[in-house]
């Protein structure tokens, strides 16, 4: 009975039965990999076991590097307007709000800058403008205010003492 159960004869070493049962699976792979069946089969796999998904992705990045690079760089250079979108969204989402959060500030600001109340010029967009500290969100701001209380470090004081400057030395 148990040689009715072993896949490969007795006289091959464990090390020649796993290489032909590679092989074995390789050419069934090669033959099966683009039927419909096999990738739903694959998803469903995907999706109950999440955790050994990510662990073998992670493990395949770090053996292939050039393939990862390349990868990338192809689905930038044909994806473009995916690749705003899924940066957008990251950018949303690293800020602790949601997309509708977000759309919800857009409309509450008219699409405008909460500073200066200029629209985003063209091919721009609003820039999350948040608290470094309690890193809550505070508005959404053009790119100049948004660098602007940058440099001036978030510090109303620094700000206003920037302004009575620029009050005290007005042109004529």
């Amino acid at each position: 009975m148990l040689d009715t159960l072993m896949p490969y004869p007795a006289y091959l070493s464990p090390e020649e039965a796993q290489a032909r049962k590679r092989e074995r699976n390789l050419r069934w792979y090669e033959a099966n990999k683009d039927t419909e069946e096999y990738k739903e089969k694959r998803r469903a796999w995907q999706r109950a076991h999440p955790e050994k998904t990510l662990a073998a992705t992670k493990s395949w990045q770090s053996r292939n590097p050039d393939k990862v690079k390349a990868a990338r760089k192809n689905y930038r250079v044909n994806s473009p307007e995916k690749v705003k979108i899924h940066r957008r969204r990251h950018t949303i989402m690293a800020h602790g709000i949601s997309p509708e959060q977000h759309a919800l500030l857009m409309t509450a600001q008219a699409g405008r800058c909460a500073i200066c109340h200029k629209p985003p010029g063209k091919g721009r967009e609003l820039a999350i403008d948040h608290c470094h500290i309690e890193n809550h969100v505070r508005g959404l701001l053009c790119t100049s205010c948004n660098n602007g209380l940058g440099r001036f470090k978030d510090s109303p004081d620094l700000l206003r003492a920037a302004a009575d400057y620029l009050e005290m030395t007005l042109c004529p």
